[in-house]
């Protein structure tokens, strides 16, 4: 059974949907179990995936300032919160006679830890962020029986307390060579959005967020309509949270103070990204707190689009540096417009950073390899908790 406790469809959900959609069948019965009201169901069913649903309510949060780490009462809260959520996932793990829970978010990983303790089947938790939650990664670390780390750098807080190393294992994130594929025609985004043929297309692919920098990648673009006065700039993605609501409101404002109303678009969230993505020249991801392996510099690599992206989290893990691409440092919108106009100037290398950022992706991201290593992780926990 895989757990997720999102609402929307983030990052983390996407990369579920692809594991759901290519998962053996034949080995595996897949059974997604989510909150009431989450997107993932609609989802799940466009790929023929089994679905339950169960109740959780989250308490008003109580971390103080920015901090993803939880207070104790913090802590005793969402504990108590989330005891229904566990009872009900107990009734449903029996009711599908459930032999092995992946757990695709942290909630998941000490909801679903609890109740696996409790009947008595192993759970693999997927940890797809960088940042600690304080002395509560503990407790999922006890809880689960394997932990899966999207990069390298989302092993930090496990080494901060001294986790139990045995448990973990690099996976990286894959990405479909069918769906990310060379063919797919360029124009037709263009033709969406009324933009016209030769335009300079910069873009990225995101959740609305001020942790992505999208700021800084306005303040980017308008160096670069200095220099390219025709580029356009394209936001692709939505807000989930009231703050991520504001800060999309503030970045309206902040293109039409700038004079950038005629160069950015918003797309608002989108299914259909390979077709969106495959209109841009450059893909940038500007994230500014550690991404632990996000997918857009993947799936840009994957349409051989050369990629701008800041040297935080896993991301340099993803893209080789003047290789697949082009690292600078976060908050940085100088260092940021001066890589997309050295792109843009110079396509001939712009090319060849793309093809060579394809065949990384053919070699190490291939979203098939992905499948394999976590279906063979799969059935090593089963045969070690028979034995």
């Amino acid at each position: 059974m895989f757990i997720d406790t999102g609402i929307k469809i983030g990052g983390g959900q996407r990369s579920l949907l692809l594991l759901l959609n290519g998962i053996n069948k034949v080995r595996f019965e897949p059974i997604l179990a989510c909150p009431e009201g989450s997107l993932l169901v609609q989802e799940a069913g466009k790929i023929s995936v089994q679905t339950r649903t169960f109740l959780l309510k989250r308490p008003a949060p109580t971390t103080k300032g920015n901090s993803d780490k939880y207070t104790i009462v913090s802590a005793f809260l969402i504990m108590t919160s989330i005891i229904p959520a566990i009872i009900n996932l107990i009734q449903v793990i029996r009711e599908e006679k459930i032999s092995l829970i992946h757990a695709n978010t942290f909630e998941a990983s000490i909801i679903a830890g609890v109740a696996s303790k409790i009947v008595k089947i192993p759970i693999i938790y997927h940890k797809r962020f960088v940042f600690s939650h304080g002395f509560v990664d503990r407790i999922s670390d006890m809880l689960c029986d394997k932990i899966i780390l999207v990069s390298k750098a989302a092993m930090w807080p496990f080494v901060h307390y001294g986790g139990n190393f045995s448990k973990y294992i690099v996976i990286y994130n894959g990405v479909s060579l069918q769906e990310y594929n060379l063919d797919i025609n360029p124009q037709d985004m263009k033709t969406e959005f009324c933009i016209a043929e030769g335009t300079k297309v910069v873009g990225t692919v995101c959740r609305i967020s001020p942790e992505k920098g999208l700021d800084f990648f306005l303040q980017a673009a308008k160096k670069v309509v200095n220099i390219f006065p025709d580029s356009k700039f394209i936001i692709v993605g939505g807000a989930f949270f009231e703050t991520d609501r504001v800060y999309q409101s503030e970045l309206k404002k902040l293109a039409s103070n700038i004079g950038l109303s005629n160069h950015v678009i918003f797309t608002g969230f989108r299914n259909d990204v390979a077709r969106v993505m495959a209109g841009m020249d450059i893909v940038v991801l500007p994230s500014v707190i550690d991404d632990a392996f996000p997918r857009t510099p993947l799936e840009a690599m994957a349409l051989a689009k050369p990629v701008v992206a800041t040297k935080v989290g896993g991301i340099p893990e993803a893209v080789v540096d003047k290789v697949t691409g082009l690292l600078i440092p976060p908050r940085d919108s100088d260092s940021l417009a001066n890589a997309i106009i050295t792109l843009l100037d110079n396509p001939d290398i712009a090319s060849t950073i793309g093809m060579a950022g394809r065949n990384r992706v053919e070699q190490l991201f291939d979203s098939d390899k992905n499948q394999q290593e976590i279906e063979q992780l799969f059935m090593e926990v089963i045969a070690h908790r028979i034995v």
